[in-house]
């Protein structure tokens, strides 16, 4: 059984129920019969018009095989494509090649990059990608509190099956080695960039991990553009409630004399605007 190691992204996606030029629903079932030659036919053009998700179909058939001659390095060309207009699946593929080094030199720091970005939209196989660099320092310092954070998150934002269950194993094998002080901080940090939702408590040793309702990933994000408007610095606008961001809604509250929670809320955005 695979072990702490990255999970990589498979052939067929689940497609947004968002309007799509003709041909891409045809697109879409070819693919689904493996007919990967219609499946190439009815794509390529839109993937040429820029649809995002057409380019990431290309990305994978290439990087397959699939209907056409396997060229990682053209994958790479589709997935960029798609990846630059911040779809999150083509973000992790990305990532998956430069971690791995297919059609491009590997580079650790790179692949970091597309995970964070893919994470920040919640897609559950880059956070889990994400603790295996913390855990191994790849492309980033070694950072074990930050791994377990980075698989909790994973866990939390995954359905049932293998994958949660990996993401887990992965992540309480961390919780085994930190010290209770290091693991309370461990569970802060995933409570914080998760927006409060944790998976179920890991079996080491601790204080539990406290539940919260999460923010959605655009009221933050809307937050944190307002903070860095108002002069403060909050990070990247990422939608993600990591600590710039809280001690940014600090110093804010602080200033304009109103409680200071360091929470995002509502209210808090309207204060801001």
């Amino acid at each position: 059984m695979l072990k702490r190691r990255a999970l990589v992204v498979a052939l067929l996606m689940v497609l947004a129920a968002a309007p799509v030029r003709a041909g891409f629903q045809e697109g879409v079932a070819a693919l689904e019969r493996g007919d990967f030659v219609v499946a190439f036919q009815e794509m390529k053009p839109l993937a040429d018009l820029g649809n995002r998700r057409a380019q990431f179909a290309l990305g994978v058939m290439y990087a397959n095989g699939h209907g056409v001659l396997q060229n990682d390095a053209v994958a790479v060309i589709w997935y960029q494509l798609a990846a630059e207009q911040d779809y999150a699946r083509a973000q992790f593929s990305l990532g998956v090649m430069y971690s791995e080094g297919k059609g491009v030199a590997k580079n650790y720091a790179i692949a970091l990059g597309w995970y964070r970005l893919a994470a920040a939209q919640d897609h559950a196989r880059a956070m889990n990608n994400l603790g295996v660099m913390y855990e191994y320092g790849q492309g980033t310092p070694r950072d074990l509190g930050k791994a377990y954070a980075w698989y909790d998150m994973a866990a939390a934002n995954f359905a049932p099956g293998p994958e949660r269950d990996q993401s887990l194993s992965n992540r309480d094998t961390i919780a085994a080695q930190l010290s209770a002080q290091r693991l309370a901080h461990a569970r802060r940090l995933a409570r914080e960039w998760g927006g409060g939702a944790t998976a179920s408590p890991s079996t080491a040793s601790g204080p539990p991990e406290a539940q919260a309702s999460r923010p959605s990933r655009l009221l933050v994000i809307r937050i944190q553009n307002a903070l860095a408007a108002a002069g403060y610095n909050p990070g990247p606008a990422d939608g993600i409630m990591g600590p710039k961001t809280r001690r940014a809604i600090r110093a804010y509250q602080s200033a304009r004399k109103i409680p200071v929670t360091g929470q995002p809320s509502a209210d808090l955005l309207r204060e801001l605007q």
